[in-house]
């Protein structure tokens, strides 16, 4: 009998969302000292610095084919890039997975987009995304699959940890790793008690920015306050407060 499988591909950053950025920013940031220094005219600069991030993300990102079964989980990247070819595919069985984290994220320049972040014991990070809803289909079809797997694997692991304790002899070390074990699912940003707290302070803030000193707010900081601060205090408000998460 052939097990269920689900295979869903999408763009991602193979060699990690930190490290990418880490070298984009670096080599970027050095571009424009450079740029600076050689006196290019400062629109030429402000080009020059998005243009090579640009460049240098496209460069480093890749579409990557995951796939979930019953028992493995594989992550092939499709890219003949040479700094890709030694991770070019992995796979780990379901007893690997540390936890994972689902939900929606805000970009910084496309607007919303919904995300599953699985994590391994090994400490590697895979990240899956909906592409801003144009994968938003096959997105949904896939993380209903990943949840429902996760629950099954968990079913299953209570049944057996409980016989695996309680054969063991009293006097007898309880082993750090379990053959099975709970898969959890870890809070995002969004809903953990500093995402509250942040919330609020910048509400107390921009209160005591609009009693206390908007005489001294300018046109540009007053427009960005109002076109930037204030609909990101609304925005977090209804994520940290009001938006309901399962």
């Amino acid at each position: 009998m052939n097990e269920k499988q689900i295979e869903y591909t999408c763009k991602i950053l193979p060699l990690g969302n930190f490290a990418s950025l880490a070298i984009v920013l670096s080599i970027s940031m050095s571009l424009m000292f450079i740029g600076t220094f050689a006196g290019l005219p400062v629109w030429l600069n402000v080009i020059l610095l998005v243009g090579s991030m640009y460049f240098l993300l496209d460069y480093l990102s890749s579409y990557a084919l995951f796939s979930i079964s019953e028992t493995t989980l594989t992550r092939n990247v499709l890219s003949d890039k040479s700094i890709f070819h030694k991770s070019k595919q992995k796979s780990y069985t379901w007893n690997n997975v540390l936890g994972f984290k689902n939900g929606t994220e805000k970009g910084k320049y496309r607007g919303e987009y919904q995300f599953l972040e699985i994590k391994f014991k090994k400490g590697d990070v895979w990240n899956a995304t909906d592409m801003y809803g144009e994968r938003r289909q096959d997105y949904t079809i896939f993380l209903n699959a990943f949840l429902e797997m996760v629950q099954n694997h968990n079913e299953k692991a209570k049944l057996q940890i409980p016989s695996q304790t309680s054969a063991m002899p009293i006097n007898a070390t309880i082993p750090t790793e379990r053959s099975n074990h709970i898969i959890t699912r870890e809070k995002t940003f969004y809903e953990t008690i500093y995402a509250k707290l942040f919330t609020v302070v910048l509400g107390i803030f921009i209160v005591s920015l609009l009693f206390n000193y908007s005489a001294y707010l300018n046109g540009s900081s007053l427009f960005k306050l109002i076109a930037v601060i204030i609909p990101g205090f609304v925005y977090l408000v209804y994520r940290s407060f009001i938006k309901k998460y399962r």
